[in-house]
């Protein structure tokens, strides 16, 4: 018996229609609420909320161990150069120079090198010390994570796991990810005609897996999350461009903004402009916490998105990563993903992600 999770990227509780999912719809769906931020594994693989941990985005500030901080190197006349002018060709020039190719030498491409110098990055999608591989290793147990882009669309995963099974490879743990909904939901929205072919041939893929592997193995299926539809982009004030870098940096995800502040006459500056963004302002008083959430921070109303930002080229069409703690959303289920499995769970209501660990565990701990 092996344990199988199949991460369906992106596929919203809101998705499930008798029509567009007979497979799925028949089967018993639990909500599956997400954390705050981009790294839901962490929660579901440590057992915590993401507001503990600070596990929220890939980049967080630590400007001693940053692997941009070479760029500090460069007069400032020159970095200012290469973010509007020259960008394209020194990310070629890295690729060709760097010995290891695992680590990055320039940040995403919307981060300006003038401040990448002061964000790390950390793109695994949980701790390496997680509980749940710690339990795997003191089960000795064979595993595997399959994530994007070892695998580039929902077929090829699909496809991987059916030879996987064939040749009798299947690891004792299995995780793989079905990666497609979340980009083609990013830009051409929930309601678009992509985005219901793709779950409809993801439904299609699920009931094949669960009709082939369910009498040898427990298969859990879930999505780390939903989508909402983007009704507002929230510009940042040029007040707080003009003056970034004295006294203070913010780093611009799509859903929050996250300042550290080097000279305190600057704080009631910054929240004097975050208020006046119709958003979720938050300070963090906790100096662990301070790396990952910044000293204040403004999170978006569902709904809404901060740009121009540091990942997007252009305004996406849907959305995910909001507080989920809000009544309303989770009265929609919107942002909600799924969890079934082919044993039963016994679950009566919607669960959060962090509370998935505790039937990872229990699976494990029955091995």
């Amino acid at each position: 018996m092996k344990i199988l999770l199949f991460l369906l990227d992106a596929f919203s509780y809101d998705y499930l229609d008798r029509k567009t999912t007979p497979f799925l719809f028949e089967q018993e769906v639990t909500p599956l609420i997400p954390v705050f931020g981009f790294k839901q594994l962490a929660a579901a693989f440590s057992g915590r909320d993401s507001l503990l941990t600070g596990l929220i985005a890939d980049y967080y500030y630590d400007p001693k161990r940053s692997p941009f901080r070479w760029t500090s190197w460069l007069p400032r006349p020159i970095r200012l150069f290469a973010d509007v002018f020259a960008r394209s060709r020194l990310e070629t020039l890295i690729k060709h120079i760097r010995v290891n190719p695992y680590v990055e030498l320039l940040p995403h491409a919307n981060i300006p090198i003038e401040y990448s110098r002061f964000f790390s990055v950390d793109k695994n999608p949980f701790p390496r010390d997680a509980p749940i591989l710690q339990l795997l290793e003191e089960k000795k147990l064979s595993y595997r994570f399959i994530f994007y882009p070892s695998v580039r669309t929902n077929l090829e995963a699909f496809h991987m796991i059916v030879n996987m099974h064939k040749r009798g490879k299947l690891p004792d743990f299995l995780l793989v990810h079905f990666p497609s909904l979340d980009p083609i939901s990013h830009i051409y929205g929930v309601d678009s005609m992509r985005r219901e072919m793709l779950t409809r041939n993801l439904d299609i893929m699920m009931l094949k897996l669960f009709r082939t592997l369910s009498d040898e193995h427990i298969i859990l299926a879930f999505s780390d999350h939903g989508m909402c539809r983007v009704t507002k982009i929230v510009p940042i004030p040029r007040r707080l461009w003009r003056e970034i870098g004295d006294g203070y940096v913010f780093f611009l995800d799509s859903i929050m903004i996250r300042f550290w502040i080097f000279k305190e006459s600057k704080y009631e500056f910054i929240i004097d402009n975050l208020e006046k963004m119709n958003g979720y302002v938050i300070n963090c008083y906790d100096a662990k916490l301070r790396p990952f959430f910044g000293d204040v921070m403004l999170v978006c109303r569902p709904g809404h998105i901060i740009f121009p930002n540091y990942y997007d080229q252009n305004p996406p069409k849907a959305m995910h990563g909001y507080l989920t703690m809000n009544h309303e959303v989770q009265r929609a289920r919107t942002l909600a993903g799924i969890l079934l499995s082919n044993v039963p769970l016994g679950l009566k209501g919607s669960i959060w992600m962090y509370e998935l660990f505790h039937i990872i565990k229990s699976f494990i701990e029955d091995m």
